[in-house]
């Protein structure tokens, strides 16, 4: 766990430093402390000790608050420098951007997805196809 507080250490020190990775050619987000943006370190860190007790294998952590990243580390040998393939997360960002379409009222979740592929549509279309919803699609 020491290995763990520490790297939580060094990722909000790093928010005063600014430093790039070299591996990562992207923009990096905005920095801030947790205490700036109404967060406790201590349920932070009280966060990351359960993660490093609960007998999963995590890589990493970020958390965001106002845009701004308030907290990030790595789990050893992981670090920035790794890419990673997400296999499930991605339903979740998508499942996120939905909702705030929804939100948004730019979408509803009874909408029927060949109404968005009007032109994409394969000659044949089965009566399962023209039913499906984006509900649907985000229950799997």
């Amino acid at each position: 766990m020491k290995a763990l507080s520490l790297i939580f250490i060094l990722a909000v020190t790093s928010l005063f430093f600014q430093t790039q990775v070299a591996a990562q050619i992207t923009e990096k987000l905005p920095r801030s402390t947790p205490e700036q943006e109404g967060v406790s370190s201590a349920g932070i860190v009280e966060f990351l000790n359960a993660c490093d007790t609960s007998g999963l294998e995590n890589h990493s952590f970020m958390m965001l608050r106002h845009g701004k990243v308030i907290a990030e580390g790595w789990w050893k040998p992981y670090g920035p420098e790794y890419k990673h393939i997400m296999f499930s997360a991605s339903k979740t960002f998508t499942a996120t951007a939905v909702g705030l379409a929804v939100a948004e009222n730019r979408l509803k979740v009874t909408d029927k997805i060949i109404t968005f592929f009007p032109y994409s549509l394969p000659d044949s279309i089965s009566n399962y196809m023209k039913e499906m919803t984006v509900k649907d699609l985000l229950t799997m």
